[in-house]
């Protein structure tokens, strides 16, 4: 098992919450956020409760966010936090070099050294000077989730019969959108061909914002997949909330709410 990553990615789990806590402590932050995030996201919940919650290192580390929720979390906080600051914990982010020992008894020194670059980038990022909490909130969860996909990696490795495992490496997880050597420019710029789809789910999904700004992500969702129903009633094709989400994802990049999806 690798016990250390996933220490290390519930540690950065709470780096993330406590910085998002900070900011509901404007009620009226705490109120859109709940709006936008629904009923049943982990964190809305725990919001209703926090009154009687003591909002310690302990109770943040007992809060599971999917990767679904971290993306709706994204999605929520991208325009509603663009001015407040990130609050840096550089201790936290030094604690990566135990990541990278445990790739390296693992798997190899080829893996952790690409473990440490990614780690090191994801770092370099967190503590730019003056970095918004949007943003802040943006790179911290692509950090958790490439480092689930490692600790995935690795727990696929441990599971395998010895004979399997022996001298092999796993495929590495590459890095993604802006923190790729290799990233896809934004839309309208060279390097980047949107897909069809993508580009029309973003054009529903900001002309919605537009005429009502008022409405919760998982509204938008059930929204453009009407809409995508109806413009081809001849498809039995569907779609759920994530697919849409991923798709409008991909169309902007990792930093989706730059293009101001509060409208």
């Amino acid at each position: 098992m690798s016990r250390l990553i996933s220490a290390f990615e519930i540690e950065l789990c709470s780096y993330l919450l406590q910085n998002v806590l900070d900011a509901c402590q404007n009620a009226g932050v705490q109120k859109v956020l709940e709006e936008d995030l629904g009923d049943d996201h982990p964190l809305t919940i725990y919001l209703e409760l926090v009154g009687e919650l003591d909002p310690s290192p302990s109770t943040l580390r007992a809060i599971v966010l999917s990767n679904n929720d971290l993306h709706d979390l994204d999605v929520a906080t991208h325009e509603l936090l663009v001015r407040q600051r990130w609050q840096v914990h550089s201790a936290v982010h030094r604690r990566r070099s135990r990541c990278v020992l445990e790739v390296r008894q693992m798997m190899s020194e080829e893996e952790a050294k690409l473990l440490s670059k990614q780690a090191s980038i994801f770092a370099k990022a967190l503590e730019t000077p003056r970095l918004s909490l949007a943003d802040g909130i943006t790179t911290l969860i692509d950090w958790i989730i490439k480092l689930r996909q490692w600790r995935e990696d690795l727990e696929q490795l441990a599971n395998r019969p010895f004979a399997e495992t022996d001298g092999q490496s796993l495929p590495k997880p590459e890095l993604q959108g802006e923190h790729s050597a290799t990233a896809p420019a934004a839309p309208g710029l060279p390097g980047r061909l949107p897909n069809p789809q993508s580009k029309q789910i973003a054009d529903i999904a900001n002309e919605l914002r537009k005429q009502t700004p008022q409405k919760t992500w998982p509204q938008i969702a059930k929204h453009i997949a009407e809409t995508l129903a109806a413009s081809d009633s001849t498809s039995q094709k569907t779609y759920d909330s994530e697919q849409i989400r991923s798709l409008y994802r991909e169309y902007y990049g990792d930093k989706a709410l730059k293009k101001k999806m509060r409208g």
